[in-house]
């Protein structure tokens, strides 16, 4: 599954649930930012709501610096 990009309910659209041990849970706004490879905190100023649409509309950090590693 991806990050949704409409977030009127977050884990219907993300259809992301995280599983420990017996228990599922959806993923804070924090680990909605690290899993995008953000740093902590980088959407605090969005309600989860927002933050978890901007954060679906990325690319990963890693991504764009691997692909500007191959440009001179």
């Amino acid at each position: 599954r991806t990050i949704g990009t409409s977030s009127d309910n977050i884990a219907k659209n993300t259809g992301l649930n995280l599983k420990i041990g017996d228990k599922y849970y959806k993923p804070t706004q924090t680990e909605f930012e690290r899993l995008q490879t953000l740093p902590d905190g980088y959407t605090h100023i969005l309600s989860k709501r927002k933050a978890v649409f901007a954060i679906g509309n990325g690319w990963t950090v890693d991504v764009i610096a691997h692909i500007f590693q191959g440009l001179e």
